[in-house]
């Protein structure tokens, strides 16, 4: 179980926190089809950011980017989707979790968002929930499409 302040947290205080003793599960695990490909973000926001615009097989990690315990907790579950799509925050440690994510759930049947659009600030998009603040609906699902299928290593087109 998480928990999160009803307010804007203070500086250095935690913004969320988990029960303790509980195992590091998907959120939104109970809503996905097996029989289509599987959306997993950073963040509980990205993820409904997503079900905002019509995506329901999303999930997010629980534990931040930092934290892969999830995929041990859930593999009997990960292992029954054909295809994976990663769509982790356009930061250094969000696309850190994306590559270990990928070397621990096969290349071969994953894909990755790479291109986040800028905000109109120059910068990139950070996730899912700024492009839909940003710049709506139909930006989010281009996005999302434009995923890219993983090079698998020893494969010589």
């Amino acid at each position: 179980m998480k928990y999160r302040a009803p307010r804007k947290p203070q500086p250095k205080e935690k913004k969320e926190w988990q029960a303790s003793n509980t195992r590091p599960i998907l959120f939104g695990m109970d809503l996905c089809s097996f029989s289509q490909p599987l959306i997993i973000t950073e963040g509980q926001i990205d993820t409904l950011s997503l079900y905002e615009v019509g995506i329901r097989n999303a999930v997010s990690v629980p534990c931040g980017c930092t934290n892969l315990d999830w995929i041990d907790h859930c593999w009997d579950w990960l292992e029954k989707f054909q295809t994976i799509i990663l769509f982790g925050d356009s930061d250094e440690p969000g696309r850190k979790m994306v590559r270990e994510a990928v070397r621990r759930l096969d290349e071969a049947r994953c894909m990755v968002v790479e291109e986040y659009p800028d905000k109109p600030d120059g910068t990139p998009c950070k996730d899912a929930n700024e492009i839909l603040f940003y710049y709506g609906p139909e930006t989010l699902q281009e996005t999302l499409d434009a995923a890219q299928p993983v090079p698998v290593k020893g494969i010589i087109q």
